[in-house]
């Protein structure tokens, strides 16, 4: 019992640093332990962005494996965002749907045209949109 409670806790601190470096930016982070100990899961989730897991073997080089998560681009992309979003689940859904339907990049650059040219989308989020392009660029852990 006392190997899965230190696991506990490490999970748990794990969860406290990852919301303290991430929650200024908007991002949820959960983590828990899994039925299969030593493994471990922390998800991320942001309203501009699609949901990410990730699964992780407490007793190998887990650290360096989220160091990698954390410098996807995603995140300094979400940090990049407008601070006033105000059609934020529109353009989760358009970021999302362009990396489920594997959009090339112009697509989600048009409709950024588009909805900013017709003032479905403020000209700060159309920018934005535009630059950041589908969720979670160059693959992560889904």
């Amino acid at each position: 019992m006392g190997e899965a409670a230190s696991l506990d806790e490490l999970v748990a601190d794990l969860q406290r640093e990852l919301e303290g470096q991430l929650s200024a930016n908007g991002w949820k982070v959960e983590a828990g332990v899994g039925e299969h100990a030593p493994r471990f899961w922390v998800s991320f989730w942001h309203p501009l962005s699609s949901d990410a897991s990730v699964s992780f073997d407490s007793e190998k080089d887990w650290r360096r494996s989220l160091e990698r998560l954390l410098q996807r681009p995603e995140f300094k992309i979400i940090e990049s965002a407008p601070r006033e979003i105000p059609h934020t689940r529109l353009i989760r859904a358009i970021r999302q749907n362009a990396k489920g339907f594997e959009w090339p990049p112009s697509v989600v650059e048009r409709l950024a045209l588009i909805l900013g040219g017709e003032g479905v989308l403020t000209p700060d989020e159309a920018n934005w949109l535009d630059k950041a392009g589908p969720a979670w660029p160059l693959g992560v852990h889904r």
